[in-house]
């Protein structure tokens, strides 16, 4: 793997920007654009594993460099600016992208150019914690410390765990995070 996992500081891992890279592949990306524009669905909803919003950690390097976890989206950055330029110019209705496997609670706008605070609003993501894994509290400080750099980031709690609830009728999506205030306790009260 170029950029191997974690992570990495973009400088030194140019393969972020490589515009073959690909976390879907080809066939699967070409499929996905054509089930999209033949969708009637008022939510169009996109259920996988690794976070799609941008998150740059930057601001932890005390440097004006980008950083980003490349064991997510933010690794092929490439290929989520064409899926997240195509949702925004075939204008696919309502997309919806729910993701797990971070261990903490997220939501985010997605949109059609993370560098331009102004670009498009193209969808939502909701990102759910584990139900019961301690795994990442020691991280709450370093990712709350990188919030401000990241305005379309619009929830996070790294502390709680639990579930995202999700009510959708036709014309509203509810996402409702349901948490624990400790995990570890064998008793909740």
């Amino acid at each position: 793997q170029p950029c191997e996992d974690g992570l990495q500081i973009l400088q030194a891992c140019p393969a972020i920007l490589d515009p073959d890279a690909t976390l879907l592949g080809r066939e699967q990306e070409q499929w996905l654009f054509g089930r999209l524009r033949g969708s009637r669905a008022i939510w169009n909803v996109l259920a996988q594993q690794v976070m799609m919003m941008k998150w740059d950690l930057g601001v932890l390097t005390g440097q004006p460099v980008n950083f980003f976890n490349v064991d997510a989206w933010d690794g092929y950055q490439v290929q989520r600016d064409r899926i997240l330029k195509f949702m925004a110019d075939a204008r696919i209705s309502n997309p919806v992208v729910l993701t797990g496997d971070i261990h903490s609670s997220w939501a985010a706008d997605l949109k059609g150019g993370f560098a331009d605070p102004e670009s498009e609003l193209v969808g939502a993501e909701f990102v759910c914690s584990s139900i019961a894994s301690v795994f990442g509290d020691s991280n709450h400080g370093l990712v709350q410390a990188t919030l401000p750099s990241n305005p379309h980031i619009r929830h996070f709690d790294g502390l709680h765990r639990g579930y995202v609830l999700c009510t959708v009728t036709p014309g509203a999506w509810r996402s409702d995070f349901r948490a624990v205030q400790r995990v570890a306790d064998p008793v909740l009260t």
